[in-house]
């Protein structure tokens, strides 16, 4: 329940501060207005604002070969032309290639997928503006990979993360509050 007040409140504090900044852009303007209502809300109100188009393309995970995010990859095009729902990352795909530097590798990797997304979501291009077109709908790439532990070939970051025990061997415990543990630790390192 505090944890709920706090976040009010941040939000309230962000809207009105926000405010005073917002009103000179428009597109900005339109997002922040969304703030004022529940996430129910708003998602009802983006997801009636997206073209047909977009609403297809959030349906569809995809993976992808390489690390190359350049506007002339394949990747780039996926996220900027058919506005997809997200990419799974995979070793095998060769989406992590220098294996002494995975976390930072991926981290970046995730970070330029995001600004792809971003940066075409929110600049029209000249051919929508010039034809009345709506400008893409800003959503964030939902971003999947397997870690499964116990340097596992499933899991696909293999080095610089907490060792973990294997799913087989947490199982055989029969205490879920040392599953609980473990996937916490690994929550909060993948989202770091």
């Amino acid at each position: 329940m505090k944890f709920r007040i706090l976040i009010q409140h941040a939000l309230l504090s962000i809207s009105i501060i926000g405010s005073l900044f917002i009103s000179a852009f428009p597109k900005i303007s339109a997002a922040a207005a969304q703030f004022s209502k529940s996430p129910s809300e708003a998602s009802h109100i983006q997801l009636a604002s997206m073209t047909p188009e977009e609403k297809v393309g959030q349906l569809f995970l995809i993976s992808f070969n390489g690390a190359d995010t350049s506007s002339a990859s394949a990747i780039f095009d996926l996220i900027s032309n058919y506005h997809i729902g997200g990419v799974v990352l995979d070793r095998d795909n060769d989406n992590f290639q220098d294996q002494e530097r995975i976390p930072e590798d991926c981290w970046n990797l995730i970070r330029n997928l995001q600004l792809i997304e971003f940066d075409t979501s929110n600049l029209p291009d000249d051919e929508t503006a010039s034809a009345g077109g709506q400008t893409p709908q800003y959503v964030p790439l939902l971003v999947g990979l397997s870690q499964e532990g116990d340097r596992s070939e499933f899991s696909e970051l293999i080095s610089g993360l907490s060792p973990i025990p294997s799913q087989m061997s947490l199982g055989a415990t029969w205490d879920p509050s040392l599953a609980e543990q473990v996937g916490s630790q690994v929550g909060r390192e993948l989202s770091s």
